[in-house]
């Protein structure tokens, strides 16, 4: 699903009024508009709908990751019964009655936007918004959307986000530990975080007795310490993107051994994959297909580097001539020292060198933090 698609749905005239301005505001990207009833002057481009409805409500639930329903909230309610699924699915679903008065989060508040998407057309239209998840009336954090705006992925189940957001809610001690990534979402002036206890020491944080934690971190085994008998505490586990790859490889590579090679590495080191945010490598290795596939099935960039970029990391000038590694096959075939290393350091600006070269059959790979 798009996540740029906007789908407004009108059934009156006046809702029409309503349609015409939320859309000719700065609301989205792409924004299609679907009217019942129009005044003749209408002054939008807009689909036509006719009745029944449901069909048409179907099709847009699919289409577009977030609607905005201007209608009674209970014809909304029974337009979207048959399609609501699960909130880690649904489009985020608005609804606006049609003297443009409310704005109400109505499905999808936290995950799809509707919370926020609420807030937004509420100020475009001068509206009061009415949003009632709990961590908006309470002005706590949200679980689940925590560190989304930094490119942060949750790596947990469910099941346990949902006991922690819960816990953050009902006020009940939670304890955070964070060793990679941006920390101003601390920082927020409008949020409660009473109850949130932070410990820059991972022996004081393995020590305290706190169940619900937050755990931000790239290792894929961060040693948390656990309860009494094995159980485990409730650990929310949130994957900044902090790891650049650099690859060097021979010609053709099979993608599928590459693939496993990166796996193999990151494994021994301790560090997930979900934190990988670019893979680089050299301009002649630019169009392998293995490097494109890892870049693709990971949705990271693909960053490339001209020989003169990598070659300027090994001169006795650069800061980190001493600490890469030189081999004579790539200096004899490409004319450079070595590919994956100075690659990963290019890719995290500049950054540290974590895991230096590792060479298999047919390629080599570093990563940069």
């Amino acid at each position: 699903m798009d996540v740029e698609r906007i789908g407004i749905l009108s059934l009156s005239i006046s809702g029409s009024a309503i349609a015409s301005y939320v859309s000719n505001s700065e609301i989205g990207q792409y924004t299609d508009v679907f009217c019942l009833n129009t005044p003749d002057d209408i002054a939008i481009d807009f689909q036509k709908i006719t009745a029944p409805l449901k069909p048409t409500v179907s099709r847009l639930f699919e289409e577009y990751s977030q609607l905005i329903m201007i209608m009674p909230v209970g014809v909304a309610f029974r337009l979207l019964a048959d399609v609501v699924s699960s909130k880690y699915e649904d489009p985020a679903v608005v609804c606006i009655d049609d003297g443009g008065n409310y704005v109400i989060s109505m499905l999808s508040g936290h995950i799809g936007g509707a919370d926020a998407l609420s807030a937004k057309v509420a100020r475009i239209i001068k509206a009061q918004p009415i949003i009632t998840s709990s961590s908006y009336a309470l002005n706590k954090i949200s679980v689940d959307l925590l560190g989304r705006d930094f490119g942060w992925k949750i790596d947990c189940s469910s099941k346990i986000v949902t006991t922690v957001s819960s816990a953050v809610i009902n006020n009940k001690p939670i304890a955070v530990f964070q060793d990679v990534g941006d920390r101003s979402w601390t920082l927020n002036d409008s949020l409660d975080y009473s109850n949130l206890t932070y410990y820059d020491s991972l022996e004081e944080f393995q020590r305290c007795g706190t169940p619900n934690r937050i755990v931000i971190t790239d290792l894929l085994e961060p040693n948390v310490g656990r309860l009494e008998q094995d159980q485990s505490f409730n650990t929310v586990l949130v994957r900044p993107p902090t790891l650049h790859v650099g690859i060097g490889c021979r010609k053709d590579v099979d993608q599928t051994d590459l693939f496993d090679f990166l796996l193999e590495v990151l494994s021994n080191h301790n560090l997930s994959i979900k934190s990988v945010c670019s893979i680089s490598t050299i301009t002649l290795k630019k169009d392998e297909i293995a490097i494109q596939h890892i870049a693709n099935t990971l949705s990271v960039p693909l960053k490339i580097y001209s020989p003169t970029e990598i070659e300027e990391l090994f001169n006795e000038s650069s800061l980190y001539s001493t600490l890469l590694t030189r081999s004579e096959n790539p200096k004899r075939l490409i004319g450079v020292w070595g590919v994956s290393e100075p690659a990963a350091i290019l890719a995290a600006g500049n950054g540290e060198l974590i895991v230096k070269k590792h060479k298999s059959k047919d390629a080599t790979i570093a990563v940069a933090r």
